[in-house]
């Protein structure tokens, strides 16, 4: 009962704080370092990249939610062995502007199993998720402010076992850096 009050309020209290919705909608290209959390010791890092799209909705001027669909590849070094899966994954990350353009993010992924790769007959999860936390600024490339630059830095922290074969838990850890243009829809 007490959620359905805070949605009937919260759809209430848009339309009165003056501000009309705003959608921003582009693409991105990151590229960063992962690990695994192998029993809850971390391996080495490896480098990995990601690529999307992504719509912003903003509900008020500070705040807006970020969905996107990126092809993501994630993995570590085990052993002298190279773990490689990659996802199609669905990040939502709501975020929180301060001064100008910049923000600060958190939110949750899902990340569909498309591909892995590790020596020996192994099983993967086929599902990864987690929760993400963020900071970056958007930069305004014009006059009118409908064409942005964005640079952000991505921390994923995976909760699902991902490499289900062998003993113990393996969890994806992820470090990105994103760059992409937005443009101003409405």
């Amino acid at each position: 009962m007490k959620r359905i009050f805070y949605l009937i309020l919260f759809i209430i209290i848009i339309p009165l704080s003056g501000y009309s919705l705003r959608l921003d909608v582009g693409g991105n290209i990151g590229f960063g370092f992962g690990t695994v959390d192998a029993n809850g010791t971390n391996q080495n890092l490896k480098t990995h990249f990601g690529l999307g799209g992504n719509a912003e909705l903003y509900f008020l001027k500070f705040l807006s939610v970020d969905l996107g669909l990126r092809y993501q590849i994630k993995g570590a070094s085990l052993s002298g062995n190279s773990l490689a899966l990659q996802y199609l994954e669905i990040p939502m990350l709501f975020r929180f502007y301060f001064y100008k353009g910049f923000w600060v993010g958190a939110g949750t992924y899902l990340g569909i199993h498309i591909h892995g790769n590790y020596p020996g007959d192994n099983t993967y999860s086929s599902a990864d998720s987690g929760f993400l936390f963020g900071v970056g600024e958007k930069f305004a490339l014009n006059e009118k402010e409908n064409l942005y630059l964005t640079a952000n830095f991505i921390m994923g922290y995976g909760l699902k076992n991902v490499l289900t074969s062998l003993n113990g838990t393996y969890y994806n850890r992820t470090y990105m850096i994103n760059f992409g243009l937005m443009a101003k829809l409405f």
